[in-house]
């Protein structure tokens, strides 16, 4: 009697960031596989961004059921805490995407669930499932991008409070007379230990230097990419 074999199985994982969005096919193995991206940019209308949210997703659809994979499912991470809808009260690095319910806007099976979450909660979730399970039960996770976001596992479930956002860190005050944060405070971790704070921090250091030549004497030129080419260079600033 021949034994069945079921069909392989995989998620579409979709993250959405303050620089960029990413989308791959994730296995339920935890390979990820077709790894794709497109600019988000804060300034870009919230429209563009649905649109480039439901092309990556078709784009991963088509490379999954061409490979003989059943999607089960579409995770989308984000910063903040969206709702079921996927709805964000306060987006500071994506401010077009604040309270949009952007499951309405999703071009997909009916068939399929969808799930958001936060990205800091992703992150230590997926590290204590397939990085760190064997070894132990609590752990805290910093996922540093555009902003600075966090997640912890307590005894291997996500810490959520009471409130849902336990484990935040990003926006705690570090300092009431720093840098003014994204959203709207000054001093908060983010605005020390970020992409965007890389970025101000080389902009102060550059504004009056020759070195902005390297930059094509354009400051608005500096992103943390070419920070980090400019260090392994040997530039100093």
């Amino acid at each position: 009697m021949s034994k069945t074999v079921d069909k392989a199985q995989c998620v579409i994982a979709v993250d959405i960031g303050g620089t960029r969005l990413r989308a791959a096919s994730v296995t339920e193995y935890g390979e990820i596989r077709h790894l794709k991206q497109r600019k988000t940019l804060p300034r870009r209308y919230v429209q563009a961004i649905i649109s480039d949210i439901n092309g990556l997703i078709e784009e991963q659809e088509r490379y999954s059921h061409e490979r003989g994979f059943t999607v089960r499912g579409i995770g989308i991470i984000s910063p903040g805490y969206p709702d079921v809808d996927g709805r964000v009260s306060i987006t500071p690095n994506i401010p077009c995407l604040t309270n949009v319910p952007i499951k309405n806007y999703l071009k997909k099976d009916p068939a399929v669930p969808v799930l958001f979450e936060n990205d800091g909660n992703a992150g230590a979730y997926g590290e204590y499932i397939f990085g760190q399970k064997k070894k132990v039960r609590h752990l805290v996770v910093l996922t540093l991008g555009t902003g600075l976001g966090s997640g912890v596992v307590a005894d291997g479930k996500i810490a959520r409070g009471t409130e849902g956002v336990s484990g935040e860190l990003g926006h705690v005050t570090l300092n009431p007379d720093g840098p003014q944060c994204l959203c709207g405070k000054s001093g908060c971790l983010e605005s020390y230990f970020s992409g965007f704070a890389l970025v101000q921090s080389a902009k102060t250091l550059l504004k009056d230097s020759r070195h902005l030549v390297g930059y094509k004497n354009n400051i608005e030129a500096i992103t943390p990419e070419t920070i980090a080419e400019k260090a392994r260079g040997g530039d100093r600033i």
